[in-house]
């Protein structure tokens, strides 16, 4: 559900989704090289649509941030969704800058997926939120040693900043930032993320 016309949330929680723009040839181009652009991008809406129903039944107001333009119509949109543009930066600066546009509306407990992840479902979802009744943060930790979720009750710019993305210290460096913080980690189950042919043929993704 997405804040009211006056940007007011509806609850004190928020689910924000950072999407692509699917376009041929710019969406998982590691796995294109090594199939086709066509083929990529049928796997890319496959798992938006993974994505897709796992955020219709959670209890929170949805925003739904995109990379290069904010589309007229759009699979993801399909759920009443605020749809956003992503600011201009690496990866930390734009989910930064997401989860303080969120914090800065009212809302207490934020988490951020991608829409990389065929594992997603609603129940990890909620069970993130419940995590952070009682926790500072949750993380939902991906095989590749990234993350196919982050959630903060709080805003800390300073997670995202320095971080090699698309390496495996993305997951232990965030830790160790926020542990020496003083705030609190919960983590969810370990899932894989698909960005190679490799991660395809190890998961259980079929694409008709």
């Amino acid at each position: 559900m997405p804040a009211r016309e006056d940007n007011t949330p509806q609850t004190d929680r928020l689910l924000i989704v950072f999407s692509r723009n699917p376009v041929r040839g710019k969406v998982k181009t590691r796995l294109a090289r090594r199939t086709s652009p066509d083929f990529a991008l049928e796997v890319y809406e496959r798992l938006r649509k993974i994505t897709l129903n796992a955020i219709q039944s959670t209890d929170a107001d949805l925003q739904i941030w995109y990379t290069d333009c904010i589309p007229v119509r759009d699979l993801l949109l399909e759920h009443p969704a605020e749809a956003l543009l992503q600011q201009r930066g690496d990866l930390g600066d734009r989910m930064a800058g997401a989860f303080r546009r969120g914090y800065e509306q009212g809302y207490r407990k934020i988490i951020l997926i991608g829409t990389d992840c065929p594992g997603i479902t609603p129940d990890i979802i909620r069970k993130g939120f419940a995590l952070l009744d009682t926790h500072d943060s949750v993380i939902g930790p991906a095989v590749d040693g990234g993350y196919y979720l982050i959630g903060l009750r709080f805003f800390f710019a300073d997670i995202f900043d320095g971080i090699p993305w698309s390496t495996p210290d993305v997951c232990p460096m965030t830790r160790r930032k926020l542990r020496a913080a003083g705030r609190t980690v919960a983590d969810l189950e370990t899932l894989s993320d698909i960005d190679t042919l490799d991660d395809l043929r190890n998961s259980s993704l079929i694409i008709p």
